[in-house]
């Protein structure tokens, strides 16, 4: 099983399942010797891995150091499956859009934690199975795994800025608002604001960094934009994407369709003229 993401972010953590069992595909035989059902062996069981576990490692670290045992590198192999989740999410992200527009104030206060379960095949190339919209983070089953799904979960609440302190906590006031995340942290880049002196459209990057050229509800993008780079834990942010000499990094010419509305352009210009002056933005 693979990591889910939410909001304007995705890929955090993941969990694996498997099963284990010697028996040939017979249509005739014990549909239980070949269909994974509710009951998985833990991957602690898995003669291969069972050995890191021994030595304390956890799940993700246990199986690098069997790819590293038999030759493979475990760093293309997690980038394959970071590639498949982000071309999935990328691509629904019109369609995440349109939903979170069906309901009341639905843009500012919709968000989501999916779960992708893959199947990797001999060569080790992931493939996306199915999207869980609503997993399972109950560690009942396996509470070995009772820190990560809270790890989960935690990481998602500060993603969203639902902690206190935080951007989004519900009882925060306008003032707490403000003192959290000030307007002048919003404000970048002044060589590029003198361009929008005399009109706002002067210039592809004045909406973004230029005070007078936004809307209050822009402001308020680029501060839970923020908010979301500073809580976002063990989560990789897909949109907005930056662009190094004119490609963007999660372009591979794929035929993906970026979200391209005058926010997302808004959105993306800001980040790339803030990542020049923080390079914790340029993740």
């Amino acid at each position: 099983g693979g990591g889910g993401g939410g909001g304007s972010s995705g890929g955090s953590g993941g969990g694996s399942r498997s099963q284990w069992d010697d028996a040939e595909v017979d249509l005739d035989a014990d549909l239980n010797a070949y269909v994974i059902a509710d009951d998985y062996l833990p991957p602690w069981n898995v003669p291969e891995l069972r050995q890191y576990y021994s030595w304390g490692m956890t799940t993700k670290s246990a199986l690098k150091a069997h790819l590293v045992s038999i030759g493979e590198d475990p760093t293309a192999f997690f980038g394959r499956i970071h590639r498949v989740v982000a071309e999935t999410m990328v691509r629904l992200g019109k369609r995440v859009a349109k939903a979170a527009g069906d309901y009341p104030n639905g843009q500012r206060n919709f968000f989501q934690l999916l779960r992708m379960d893959l199947i990797v095949d001999a060569n080790l190339q992931p493939w996306l199975i199915e999207m869980n919209q609503s997993p399972n983070l109950s560690p009942a089953h396996f509470p070995d795994l009772a820190n990560m799904f809270d790890t989960i979960t935690s990481s998602l609440l500060s993603l969203r800025g639902l902690l206190r302190h935080q951007i989004n906590w519900p009882c925060n006031t306008p003032e707490d608002e403000a003192a959290f995340l000030p307007t002048h942290q919003v404000d970048i880049s002044y060589a590029v604001c003198h361009l929008c002196k005399d009109t706002c459209t002067g210039h592809v990057a004045c909406a973004a960094v230029c005070r007078r050229c936004r809307t209050p509800a822009q402001t308020r993008m680029i501060k839970e934009l923020i908010a979301e780079e500073r809580g976002r834990g063990g989560f990789l942010r897909l949109i907005p994407s930056l662009r190094r000499g004119g490609k963007e990094l999660d372009d591979d010419d794929d035929g993906v369709s970026r979200p391209n509305s005058t926010n997302d352009v808004m959105l993306r210009r800001w980040m790339e003229v803030k990542c020049a002056d923080d390079s914790a933005f340029c993740r």
